[in-house]
């Protein structure tokens, strides 16, 4: 290959590279995610450094308990335990605080950190939960009865067990 057809080459990939990347920005340009194609541009180091913050982050999602199926085993359900079940950002703690206030009949909020009242199943034994109330015992008494739970968790994924279900659609 001699030099003017690998240069032939690299202009042809830069331009459908660019011509990808305007596509991309157009698309979501039309989406309403991005305002303009300058403002993408001017905004890609702080993306860039925010990837860089949430993958430093993995490790506190990363339980001591091996795999899920361990960690929701930690648990003993009753019959009375209610699980609130939603997609990530629908409402999960909203949803979660009514059961708490339905089960302790509107008492004072007496807690820093909604997981130290309604554990969050994924999250047992990760640093996430570090100093909460159930992150190392997730059968130590609640506040009040029924127990609550919360999890992201899809209908295939819902831990084994007899208890009460409230799934949250958006």
């Amino acid at each position: 290959m001699n030099k003017y057809t690998a240069t032939a080459l690299a202009i042809g990939a830069t331009s459908i590279l660019i011509s990808h990347m305007i596509q991309v920005c157009r698309n979501r340009y039309n989406q309403g995610r991005i305002s303009s194609l300058s403002d993408y541009i001017k905004s890609y180091p702080a993306r860039r450094r925010m990837r860089q913050v949430i993958q430093s982050l993995v490790p506190l999602w990363k339980s001591k308990y091996d795999t899920f199926d361990r960690q929701a085993s930690q648990i003993k359900f009753t019959k009375s335990d209610v699980i609130v079940f939603a997609p990530p950002k629908s409402g999960t703690t909203w949803v979660t605080h009514i059961c708490h206030q339905i089960r302790t009949h509107g008492a004072e909020i007496t807690f820093n950190d909604q997981d130290d009242v309604v554990p969050w199943i994924e999250r047992l034994g990760t640093l996430y939960l570090d100093g909460t109330t159930f992150n190392d015992n997730p059968n130590a008494d609640h506040i009040a009865e029924p127990r609550v739970f919360k999890s992201h968790l899809t209908w295939e994924e819902r831990p084994a067990g007899c208890y009460k279900e409230i799934w949250i659609f958006r």
